[in-house]
């Protein structure tokens, strides 16, 4: 074989070799082509269907939010489309098809924690195979009134808070409300949680409207813990949207609904005018008048804890515990959620104690819930000399030089404010500490600086997550949380939430 002929094959082959390389390198630039179009296509659908399956919780929250139903007892309840067995074919051009159920918490019977339910949407989009799935779920439980420490419709700017006031709670204000501080130093200057306001400003004055402000410190007033509050919302809001309050705006109804198909409900006759009510352990106690004997109820027995006193809007109704001491506490002291309204005005009048005062252990439910829809909230003045009710029904309000005057419980008057009947007794004045919050148009006036009753919140951290039975909600919603659920499809969507 020549040289040249050597030269030619050797060529050859470089040539075969070379083509068998780039015939590889074309088929793997191929399957790797082929690979990604197919990852993009399939993280395509992938994200498709869960914006899809997020835009389908996304309307069922917004149709909940609008006054549609939510499901009662504990079973989940197709919500979209409104028969079982098909699919809802989103609004709007190729946005997919989706399911979607409102399944509530199991525990929302207990009507104590706040009630809760979890949305849960399957979206479904079409892809060259066929169709792709994906499940989003958003948990949403109705705001209840029963977590401020205090709440305020129409604030009376009369009065402001001062040196010493402290909320514990979260405080709400339809409105502007006057803050100030006459100490130089930060030591004892008005806390609060969180304050918001639906004016954009408070007043720093002594119960005027003057020298609006719309930041945490001015002058001697700081508003503590004034390193939270400077980082704004959600613990130092101002022009927030303002919550509607009243007897024609708050579904206060739920309450006389629950009491009168399977709580206590009481008539006129039942709760006259100027009647008296203990509350012992799990009982609540009647009596109508000086004379006659008292009735007990066992609120225990019932399926729902609400009591309802059907009396007239004018009419009064005096109450307190049975435990007026720390001493009675531990063995006469409320051992029973309930929530309690009435037409009108409710008269205190004396403490009321819960059997256990540890709002951190996890077994204590026992939360009050007092409702006046028409009336006031009425720290009632004791007689000089005991009355002719007897013993264990008199009124005792002034009965605690040194010590505080408790009532555990959230007091709610959708029409009225809180005030003392006699603000200048007694002398020297005591602290009325509300272990829980209230929720009224104002504070009135209820004392003076050497006497009557310093209102105080001491704030039941409960009342973050739970609320006494059937308390009225403020119609807004809030959200607890977002997630992925890659466990549900078609066929076990429907499964309940535990």
């Amino acid at each position: 074989m020549s040289r040249e002929t050597a030269r030619k094959g050797s060529a050859l082959v470089l040539v075969l070799i070379t083509s068998v390389v780039f015939t590889i390198l074309i088929g793997a630039l191929f399957m790797l082509f082929k690979m990604n179009t197919e990852s993009q296509m399939w993280a395509r659908d992938r994200i498709q269907a869960r914006y899809t399956a997020e835009a389908g919780a996304s309307l069922a929250v917004h149709m909940i939010m609008g006054g549609e139903d939510v499901p009662q007892g504990d079973s989940a309840r197709i919500f979209l489309p409104e028969v079982e067995g098909s699919w809802f074919d989103l609004p709007g051009d190729d946005l997919g098809d989706v399911i979607v159920y409102v399944d509530p918490n199991d525990q929302n019977f207990q009507v104590l924690d706040a009630n809760a339910y979890e949305i849960r949407a399957l979206g479904r989009v079409t892809t060259a195979n066929g169709y792709r799935t994906h499940c989003s779920a958003v948990a949403m439980s109705p705001e209840n009134f029963a977590r401020f420490a205090a709440f305020q419709h129409a604030p009376d700017l009369g009065g402001y808070y001062g040196d010493g006031y402290r909320f514990d709670g979260p405080f709400y204000a339809n409105g502007p409300v006057c803050i100030w501080s006459a100490s130089a130093g930060r030591s004892n200057d008005p806390l609060f949680y969180s304050i918001t306001l639906t004016s954009d400003y408070y007043y720093n004055s002594q119960g005027t409207a003057s020298n609006p402000t719309s930041v945490p410190h001015v002058g001697d007033l700081w508003v503590e813990p004034y390193e939270r509050h400077s980082l704004g919302a959600p613990y130092f809001e101002m022009g927030a949207e303002p919550i509607p309050f009243g007897p024609d705006e708050l579904n206060w109804q739920v309450v006389e609904n629950a009491a009168a198909s399977g709580g206590l409900f009481l008539d006129a006759s039942d709760v006259p005018n100027n009647c008296r009510v203990i509350l012992r352990q799990d009982s609540l106690i009647v009596k109508k008048s000086a004379g006659e004997a008292p009735i007990s109820y066992c609120l225990s027995d019932l399926s729902n804890p609400v009591v309802w006193m059907d009396n007239n809007n004018t009419d009064r109704v005096y109450i307190r515990g049975y435990a007026i001491s720390e001493a009675q506490r531990a063995a006469e002291g409320m051992t029973q959620a309930v929530t309690i309204g009435a037409n009108g005005t409710i008269e205190i009048m004396g403490p009321n104690l819960y059997q256990n005062p540890d709002p951190e252990d996890p077994d204590n439910r026992v939360l009050l819930g007092l409702m006046s829809v028409y009336g006031d909230l009425i720290i009632a003045d004791q007689p000089a000399a005991p009355d002719a009710w007897g013993v264990g029904w008199q009124i005792v309000t002034e009965n605690y030089s040194g010590a505080a005057l408790e009532f555990d419980g959230v007091l709610l008057a959708l029409d009225g404010d809180i005030w003392a009947q006699t603000p200048t007794q007694p002398t020297p004045g005591v602290d009325f500490v509300i272990m829980g919050g209230y929720i009224l148009l104002a504070e009135g006036w209820t004392s003076t600086p050497t006497s009557g009753y310093t209102l105080q919140i001491w704030y039941d951290p409960r009342l973050m997550t739970m609320h006494p039975p059937f308390f009225p909600q403020t119609g807004d919603w809030t959200t607890i949380y977002w997630e992925d659920n890659a466990d549900y499809d078609e066929h076990n969507i429907w499964m309940n939430w535990y």
